[in-house]
């Protein structure tokens, strides 16, 4: 490690970014939590439609071509709900990019400030974890070593990879098939209903 003054810096840009990273670690959970919960809550009213329209004497009774009307209500709310689902996604994608460019850079300036130098000829004594040599997990260290800053943000956002982001967008990806399906199951009535003299 250099000077204080370069210690100074980098410490300081360390905070920031740190912080930087762990504001967008919540800006990607809250964006979960409120994409999930707007479709979710979509999704039950459009359950609940479907369960008051089949239940009710007064729609089974009403002649076809006004009941397909009516069902064309699920799938435009249905459409709805994929889009508002495709648009949190692609967000959430977005966001947890700059996430795991946050990240690289902190594991970086750790590196920089020397914290995933061999710790045997730092420590006086030993403390815990007396088989550690790193501050830093070796599996970071392993895995993203001799890797660019882009290589890493493209691994992590890998779909193959399990990490918080792919986690995530197994919710996003539910909840678009969702809602196909529920357009399919819709227009399937319309047309049995039409095809019914």
């Amino acid at each position: 490690m250099g000077s204080t003054e370069e210690w100074t810096f980098l410490s300081k840009l360390y905070d920031k970014r740190y912080n930087m990273f762990r504001e967008n670690v919540k800006y990607s959970w809250e964006m979960v939590k409120f994409y999930t919960t707007l479709c979710s809550t979509l999704l039950m009213i459009l359950f609940a439609f479907f369960g008051v329209l089949f239940s009710n004497e007064v729609f089974l009774m009403l002649n076809n071509q006004i009941k397909i009307w009516i069902l064309i209500i699920p799938i435009f709310l249905s459409s709805f709900i994929f889009v508002i689902s495709y648009i949190g996604r692609e967000n959430f994608t977005r966001e947890c990019n700059r996430l795991y460019e946050q990240l690289a850079i902190v594991m970086k300036l750790e590196s920089r400030m020397g914290l995933h130098d061999n710790l045997r000829n730092i420590k006086e004594k030993e403390d815990l974890f007396k088989n550690d040599d790193h501050y830093i997990p070796n599996r970071w260290r392993k895995e993203f070593n001799n890797k660019s800053e882009e290589d890493y943000v493209k691994e992590m956002m890998s779909e193959n990879r399990d990490s918080f982001y792919t986690k995530s967008l197994v919710i996003f990806n539910a909840i678009c098939i969702m809602s196909v399906l529920i357009i399919l199951f819709d227009i399937y009535i319309i047309f049995t209903l039409f095809l019914d003299p």
